[in-house]
């Protein structure tokens, strides 16, 4: 870690806290402003309206100042906060002041109301008036969703245009919440038309509420991933494995806290609520399985305590362990992988039986599903095992160099279902673990040996052949990759059409030696065959032409006689 980039994440974190102080002062100062405001307004009413009015309306028009301080804030956090990850949508500045301007004028409304409901309560507004302004609210604030949603889709549009890495690593919320506003607003603007006003202004405040309290949510989850972000890149770097759980914990917590809210805004009572938690938490039957959230909640907290258990112990062997007893890397591999599946399928099992079910319930689908597997999942089963069976048998281990097919690599991983091979062009070629166990594959590798060395040349005819093989075994002798025992021959191997057909062997310590060695001799012999004067031909061929067309002689040139 180096130091420029702890600095950066420190300024960079000194400039979100700065931002979140600023954006919540400006809030505090027009709440501030607010309340100023509506105290003005009501010395200026009370003269006119029953004191008893006023007073039940004090609480309403708090409440609309609330609602359009926390709206300003909302606004430029989600379209124009400083810091990119924050943002729900990425707008161009034009189009992002256009859309917190529309999120403005959605808050005005829905304070507009809060205040009209209040005053329908305190019998300040006539039922018919309330209707029609009810309708005129829903209308337009439909047509401002709409306006809103058609930004947000935008917005993704273009990110998935200019494929903006940033917008496809984040969660996408833009599209579902974008489709939410259309469908509410529509529902809001048919209800008014076919005389539901207060229906219409019910989904249009419900809805804008429940995006408020979302927005909010997702809000705080991105800044709670940013903090921890930059903390584990920067001070924190030790910790950063740990850190990396905290937005998941936050954002586990964060939904727990919103359900209940948008619940609640769309009419549950507390009651209802609580007997839906009791719900939970008691169980529901299904069949003759009784499944409630505590069962889950231990099921997944013993299976991932197991995972990680597995993995600590993994890294354990791997870091003090294993590097005792002087293992090649393919058994480290291959054992660390086994010990992975045996740890995982024991979590599996005791998170299982931890929590209380009865498998036997569950005998007639494992059998549908083993039917399911059978057919479908068949190749799927094929590679797995396959995948079993090299790592027991290890015909193939991590670090081999092998042949499948018309490929050629090392071998880096071995997988559930394939084998990951690394090409000498540095390409990775996944290869399924069936083909290695019933196809016909040449490890390189598999021996610990020493692997011999092959160059093939051929010598012009009347060369001193004697002379050749000494050139040849010298050549040999001094490449530092040849072994000197078994010691280097040549053979002579046939009389070819052009050449003395001769081949160099020898042996080298291991494949990836031979095939070194071989290049380097090659290379060797190409210099020395020069400087002995040694010639190495070439196919030549004599073409003689008994019979021309007239029309393709060259002028003046005789023909020959047929």
């Amino acid at each position: 870690m180096s130091t420029g980039a702890g600095h950066g994440a420190t300024s960079i974190t000194s400039k979100l806290a700065w931002t979140l102080a600023l954006d919540a002062s400006a809030t505090v100062v027009f709440a501030i402003i607010l309340a100023i405001c509506v105290t003005t307004a009501l010395l200026i009413l009370l003269p006119l309206m029953p004191k008893d009015i006023v007073e039940g309306i004090v609480p309403s028009l708090i409440g609309a100042g609330g609602l359009i301080a926390v709206g300003r804030w909302l606004g430029r956090g989600a379209v124009l906060s400083p810091f990119p990850q924050l943002r729900l949508i990425s707008l161009p500045e034009e189009d992002g002041e256009s859309a917190n301007r529309t999120i403005q004028r959605l808050t005005i409304l829905l304070a507009l109301i809060s205040v009209l409901s209040s005053l329908e309560n305190h019998g300040a507004v006539g039922t018919n008036v309330s209707h029609v302004l009810s309708a005129i609210l829903a209308v337009i604030g439909a047509w401002l969703l709409w306006h809103l949603s058609s930004a947000f889709q935008k917005a993704r549009i273009e990110a998935n245009a200019q494929k903006n890495v940033a917008s496809h690593e984040a969660i996408d919320f833009a599209t579902p919440i974008s489709r939410l506003m259309r469908l509410f607003g529509a529902a809001s603007v048919l209800a008014a038309l076919v005389g539901y006003a207060m229906l219409a202004r019910f989904l249009f405040a419900s809805t804008l509420i429940s995006l408020a309290v979302i927005g909010i949510a997702i809000y705080f989850h991105r800044s709670i991933a940013l903090v921890t972000g930059l903390l584990a890149t920067g001070k924190l770097h030790a910790y950063r494995r740990a850190l990396h759980f905290v937005p998941l914990a936050a954002g586990f917590l964060l939904t727990l806290l919103v359900l209940p809210i948008i619940a609640m805004i769309w009419g549950f009572s507390g009651a209802e609520i609580s007997d839906g938690i009791l719900l939970l938490r008691n169980g529901v039957d299904l069949g003759e399985v009784r499944l409630s959230i505590g069962d889950v909640a231990t099921f997944a907290a013993v299976f991932f305590l197991g995972f990680f258990i597995t993995r600590w112990l993994q890294r354990f062997l791997k870091v003090t362990v294993l590097p005792e007893f002087a293992m090649d890397a393919g058994a480290e591999a291959a054992l660390l992988t086994f010990l992975g599946y045996l740890g995982i399928t024991l979590a599996a099992l005791i998170a299982i039986a931890t929590t209380g079910l009865d498998l036997s319930n569950l005998a007639f689908v494992a059998g549908a599903l083993s039917v399911g597997v059978g057919f479908g999942l068949q190749s799927v089963v094929e590679n797995f095992t396959s995948g079993i069976l090299l790592l027991v048998e290890r015909p193939v281990k991590v670090g081999d160099w092998i042949e499948v097919g018309d490929n050629s690599g090392i071998v880096r991983k071995i997988a559930v279902r394939s084998t990951h091979i690394e090409t000498f062009d540095r390409h990775q070629i996944i290869v399924p673990n069936s083909q290695l166990i019933a196809g016909v594959v040449k490890n390189r590798s598999f021996s610990s040996g020493p692997s011999r060395v092959v160059v093939p040349i051929g010598v012009a005819y009347g060369t001193d052949l004697e002379r050749v093989r000494d050139v040849l075994l010298d050549i040999a002798a001094k490449d530092e990759g040849v072994m000197a025992y078994p010691e280097p021959v040549v053979i002579m191997t046939g009389f070819g059409d052009s050449s003395l057909d001769l081949r160099l062997q020898a042996f080298a310590s291991d494949a990836i030696e031979a095939f070194q060695a071989g290049s380097r001799m090659n290379f060797t012999i190409a210099r020395r065959f020069a400087q002995e004067d040694i010639d190495i031909p070439f196919p030549q061929r004599d073409l003689h032409v008994r019979t021309v067309p007239e029309n393709m002689a060259p002028p003046g040139a005789s023909l020959p006689a047929s």
